[in-house]
C-alpha cells in the first residue's frame, strides 16, 4: 500500500505533467514531434528483447517518423547493455525523470505522445528470425571480449556453448525484487541436469560455459573445457558478448537467453513452462517442455490431456487467460506440478541444437512427432514459422504426444499371442 507522502508525489507530478508537459509537447507537435516512453531495463530479458524488437519493427516500417522519440531509464539489469542501446536509442538516464515517468504514466499512455515498446509475441516474431541485429560491438568491445574469452582459457579457434539454468537467487539479489531469501519458481531448474549435455559439448570439441548471475550452486571440476564462468569470471559485459558469440545458447526461459536472440543466435530453451510459449520458437530455434504431473496420482499429463484442460494454448489477444496461465497458483489450485526435463531431455535438445548448427539432417520421425505436438496447437499452428520442440525429445517422449498410437502398438495382436510374432 502506498504511504500517504507517496499519493501526493504521484499527484503532483501528474499536475506538473498536465500543465506544463502537454503544453510543452503540443507546441513541439507542429514543429518537431517528440514521442516518450520508457525501456524495460529492470530486466535484462525485456532490456534486450522488447528494445530489439522495437528496433527492428522501426527499421521494417516504411513510414519514417518525423520527430523524436526519448526513452527514460534507471538501474538497469545490465549496465553495458544500456549503455549500447544509447548508441541507437535516445535515452535519457535518471531517476528523478524515471520516477516522474512512472507517476505520470497512467495519463501519458493515454496521450498521442506516448509510444510503448512492443510485446514479445507468444510465437517468435518474423522480425527476430528474418532480419539482421541492431547492435553491432565496436573494435574496442570486440577486443575487450576476446580478451575475456582468452582470460578463461577458451582460444580464437574454440567454439563454444552458452549454458544457463534459471535459479531464485538472482530476484533475491537484485534490489527491488523478491525477499531477502531465495524464492523458488516452477520456472526454475537445476544446473546439474545440464551437466551431460556439457560434458558432450566437450566430447565434441567444443567449450561450455555456464553463464548466469549470482546463481546458487557451483559446477564441480568437469575439466577445462566446462568453465563455470557464473561463478569464477561473470562480468556484465561479458553476459553480452558471450551470448552474442557463442555457438547456440542453451537455457530455458529466463531474460539471459534473449540476449542470443538479439544477435540472431540459435537458442535451445529447455524446461520451457507453461505451455503456450512452448513449441513456438521458430525454424532457427527449438525447445523441450516441462512435463505435468497430477498429484493425486503421479500421473504425467499427455499433450492432448493438457490440450483438452485449455492449458496449451493461449495468445497476446487473451492478455487475462495468459496472465493467467502464468501464475504458478493456477497450476497448484488444479492439483499440477511441472516437473522438469531429465539429464537425457536436456542432452536430447543439445544434441538437436549441435546437428543444426552442423547442417546435418535431423531425425525425420522425430520431425513427424514435432509436427504432431504443433498440430495440437488448433489456433496458432498455421503461424509457427518452422521449428518446435526437439525431435530427440519428441522420440523420448511419444507415448505423450500419440498416446493412442503407443497404446495400440504396445497392445498384443490376437494373432500374435504375448506380443510375439
Amino acid at each position: 500500500m502506498r504511504s500517504p507522502l507517496s499519493s501526493l508525489l504521484n499527484l503532483g507530478c501528474r499536475l506538473v505533467f498536465v500543465v506544463i508537459g502537454i503544453p510543452v509537447l503540443w507546441v513541439f507537435e507542429a514543429i518537431y514531434p517528440i514521442r516518450i516512453g520508457e525501456l524495460l531495463e529492470d530486466r535484462i530479458g525485456h532490456l534486450a528483447s522488447n528494445t530489439e524488437l522495437y528496433v527492428r519493427l522501426a527499421r521494417q516500417s516504411a513510414e519514417k517518423p518525423a520527430g523524436k522519440t526519448i526513452f527514460f531509464a534507471w538501474n538497469p539489469a545490465n549496465r553495458p547493455l544500456l549503455e549500447i542501446w544509447k548508441r541507437y536509442l535516445p535515452i535519457v538516464e535518471n531517476k528523478s525523470a524515471r520516477r516522474f515517468f512512472i507517476a505520470c504514466r497512467p495519463f501519458i499512455s493515454r496521450t498521442r505522445f506516448y509510444c510503448p515498446l512492443p510485446n514479445i509475441p507468444v510465437i517468435e516474431h518474423e522480425a527476430y528470425l528474418n532480419e539482421p541485429p541492431v547492435i553491432q560491438f565496436t573494435r574496442a568491445e570486440d577486443e575487450r571480449g576476446r580478451a575475456g574469452l582468452l582470460a578463461m582459457g577458451v582460444s580464437p579457434d574454440d567454439w563454444f556453448v552458452c549454458v544457463h539454468a534459471r535459479d531464485p537467487s538472482y530476484i533475491a539479489y537484485r534490489k527491488g525484487f523478491g525477499k531477502a531469501e531465495n524464492q523458488s519458481s516452477y520456472l526454475d531448474c537445476s544446473i546439474e541436469n545440464y551437466i551431460p549435455a556439457m560434458q558432450w559439448i566437450a566430447k565434441q570439441g567444443g567449450v561450455a560455459i555456464r553463464v548466469g548471475s549470482h546463481v546458487a550452486n557451483a559446477l564441480p571440476d568437469c575439466g577445462p573445457r566446462i568453465i563455470d564462468y557464473a561463478k569464477l569470471h561473470r562480468d556484465p559485459f561479458m553476459d553480452i558478448y558471450l551470448s552474442a558469440r557463442c555457438r547456440f545458447f542453451l537455457g530455458n526461459n529466463s531474460g539471459l537467453i534473449t540476449v542470443a536472440r538479439i544477435f540472431n543466435v540459435p537458442w535451445a530453451a529447455a524446461n520451457l513452462c507453461p505451455m503456450p510459449w512452448v513449441g513456438k520458437a521458430g525454424w532457427r530455434n527449438m525447445d523441450n517442455p516441462k512435463l505435468l504431473r497430477r498429484n493425486s496420482d503421479g500421473h504425467i499429463m499427455t499433450f492432448p490431456e493438457i490440450a483438452a484442460m485449455g492449458l496449451l494454448e493461449c495468445y497476446g489477444d487473451e492478455p487475462e487467460r495468459l496472465r493467467m496461465l502464468f501464475t504458478p497458483e493456477t497450476y497448484e489450485k488444479l492439483g499440477y506440478t511441472w516437473i522438469e526435463n531429465s539429464p537425457e531431455d536436456v542432452l536430447a535438445i543439445c544434441m538437436d541444437m549441435f546437428d543444426m548448427s552442423e547442417g546435418r539432417p535431423l531425425d525425420s520421425e522425430g520431425l513427424r512427432l514435432q509436427d504432431a505436438f504443433n498440430r495440437l496447437y488448433t489456433m496458432g499452428y498455421t503461424h509457427l514459422n518452422g521449428g518446435g520442440i526437439s525431435p530427440r525429445f519428441a522420440l523420448l517422449h511419444r507415448h505423450l504426444i500419440e498416446p493412442e498410437t503407443t497404446m495400440q502398438s504396445d497392445t498384443p495382436s490376437a494373432s500374435a499371442p504375448g506380443g510375439r510374432s
